[in-house]
């Protein structure tokens, strides 16, 4: 049988046999094992490459299969729909998970992304129901929208956090109307913001933080800005990381309202206006604060364009408010 097949797998018959052994150096082409219902267990060989598009879609029976570390490339919807399958593995000389890779796998309870994988495609585990245990290493770089909803990891109410969502150090989703503070800080640690992660988020809040631990933000991360709305994002760094460091896809809406430094009156930086800003100003209005590390924006509390007693009383009046 293995010599019919011996250059690409093409496609095999719904119901010709429940187990498998793909032989060395054969690629898996698209569509091969297109809704093979009776397919129950695969070993793959050690030299595959390449599981292309829609390669096992709908194999709803297989819950039997190791990825061998030598796969570089599964296509699209490679795994789609086969909801029997409990585990499965991503390979270390995989980089990306492309779109739908392993969506409604409704029987995947765990997944481990290595380091090795810098790209998440769309929907790439929506629609695994069950999968409540997720772990990204750090070194995704991408991950785009819905990668991980409707999961059971997503549908968890418990994995939310003032109307957000992470997975390790990675800010997956947001839940808009369910902020608590028109003001949201993202978790010091987070590496990454995924494609449309707080969209919405700009309708509700007046002000986002993002902190310096954060390397990519991906497109779209927050909607369009009405022009009258009154929203800052602000990057808890310096603005030499920020434009050596911090790769950030094209959103002209965060160009738009991004600050270098920390929000007016957050003079120590911890993300909260509270007592000690209030005497780090009055420290700063006698000469006894050095100020070099500080934006003037968060100096100017009160938006003159000057610093002086008014952003002090400024503070106070945000403390007693």
């Amino acid at each position: 049988m293995f010599s019919l097949l011996s250059f690409y797998i093409i496609y095999i018959g719904t119901f010709l046999f429940q187990k498998t052994l793909i032989p060395n150096n054969v690629p898996i082409g698209s569509s091969a094992f297109y809704k093979c219902s009776a397919l129950k267990s695969v070993k793959l060989n050690e030299n595959l490459t390449t599981i292309d598009y829609r390669a096992f879609y709908d194999c709803t029976n297989l819950n039997n299969i190791e990825l061998p570390d030598s796969v570089t490339y599964i296509g699209d919807q490679a795994f789609s729909n086969c909801a029997s399958l409990e585990t499965i593995n991503v390979p270390a000389g995989i980089q990306n998970l492309t779109n739908w890779a392993f969506r409604d796998i409704t029987g995947l309870k765990t997944i481990y992304i290595p380091s090795t994988v810098d790209f998440i495609g769309s929907d790439a585990f929506k629609g695994c129901t069950n999968l409540s245990d997720i772990s990204i290493e750090n070194g995704v770089e991408y991950i785009e929208v819905n990668a991980f909803a409707d999961t059971a990891y997503y549908a968890d109410k418990s994995n939310w956090d003032n109307g957000v969502l992470y997975i390790d150090n990675y800010l997956i989703a947001s839940k808009p109307q369910e902020m608590q503070s028109t003001v949201y800080a993202v978790k010091e640690g987070t590496c990454l913001i995924a494609n449309r992660a707080l969209y919405g988020c700009e309708q509700i809040l007046e002000k986002c933080i993002i902190p310096d631990s954060v390397i990519y933000i991906n497109t779209e991360v927050i909607g369009a800005l009405p022009l009258n709305k009154n929203f800052n994002v602000y990057y808890y760094g310096t603005e030499e990381k920020w434009k050596t460091e911090v790769v950030f896809y094209s959103n002209s809406a965060i160009y738009r309202s991004l600050k270098i430094g920390a929000m007016e009156g957050d003079l120590n930086a911890d993300t909260e206006i509270n007592a000690r800003d209030s005497l780090l100003m009055k420290r700063y209005l006698v000469g006894s604060l050095d100020s070099s590390n500080l934006a003037d924006h968060t100096l100017d509390v009160n938006g003159d364009g000057k610093f002086n007693a008014k952003d002090s009383f400024a503070i106070k009046k945000m403390l007693a408010a």
